[in-house]
């Protein structure tokens, strides 16, 4: 099967490649642990684990005296109430530049209106850097917001620039005065329009990507947009024998003969490639 990906980029991005350098250097110096997940992929946490670098959920069921804050950030109080342990802090600077933005944009009197998934770390950690923020997942929870004399719009930096500008709409006749700013992260703007513009060419696109990540379902959620089939699997062991039959038949049957890969921001580089060789190997 001809299998088609984008030349750049591939595998991690920057703020992931940054936290596995921080967490690789801190657990040479002493026993580490995470709290949360440092990156959303399971093969990524499964290898940390391997190596004797353990996640705990919350602060309470850590026992190391060296915590890192995963790449998603933490919220503003945390470290009052790690003060006896040492932080390794492992955030992505491009969502300490968000929850930077969200603080200065609250002290200037707005109020701030997150776009994003409430549950998700990153918004827990952005949302607590400002009073009483409002969070919204869509354009219809936009249009149920309170109308407040100035709004500032910001987003997870994960988000579809789609849903941002569908939001900026539904907000425009709640204020006076609407601030957007686009805290999407240049990493995940190039992949998503590397999906919607491969998922135009391809009969089939194939992502990779955890499937807690994010920025990996936005990559899935484009693709479908586009009418292409889409296939989310989180690893090659997920293409068993059956999954590749119905993959080759679909194909085959279609008038374009290949298939796109893409894959989320903290899928290794080796997993893509061990995709890429069992689709193109198969049959």
């Amino acid at each position: 099967m001809k299998v088609i990906k984008p030349e750049n980029p591939q595998g991690f991005c920057f703020g992931v490649k940054r936290a596995l350098e921080i967490v690789e250097v801190a657990s040479k110096k002493g026993d580490v642990q995470i709290l949360g997940w440092l990156v959303h992929n399971p093969s990524v946490v499964e290898d940390l684990k391997s190596r004797g670098i353990s996640t705990v959920e919350s602060v309470s069921d850590a026992t190391s005296d060296n915590l890192v804050i995963t790449a998603h950030g933490a919220p503003k109080g945390i470290l009052g109430i790690l003060s006896d342990k040492k932080i390794i802090d492992a955030t992505c600077p491009f969502v300490v530049k968000f929850q930077k933005q969200v603080e200065r944009l609250g002290e200037q009197g707005y109020k701030v209106v997150i776009l994003g998934d409430k549950n998700h770390p990153e918004i827990k950690s952005v949302s607590s850097y400002t009073k009483d923020p409002i969070i919204v997942s869509s354009a219809v929870e936009a249009s149920l917001v309170a109308c407040y004399d100035k709004i500032a719009l910001v987003c997870q930096t994960t988000q579809n620039i789609e849903t941002l500008k569908d939001v900026s709409t539904s907000l425009i006749e709640k204020t006076n005065q609407l601030l957007i700013e686009n805290t999407i992260c240049p990493s995940t703007r190039t992949r998503q329009k590397n999906a919607s513009e491969l998922a135009k060419k391809v009969s089939l696109m194939v992502v990779v990507g955890g499937k807690n990540s994010a920025n990996t379902k936005r990559l899935v959620e484009i693709s479908q947009k586009q009418n292409t089939k889409t296939i989310w699997i989180e690893c090659s062991d997920d293409l068993d024998e059956l999954l590749l039959k119905e993959i080759s038949v679909y194909v085959s049957s279609s008038q374009i003969k290949s298939i796109g890969l893409i894959s989320g921001a903290s899928t290794p580089i080796d997993s893509v490639e061990r995709v890429f060789e069992k689709l193109s190997n198969y049959g």
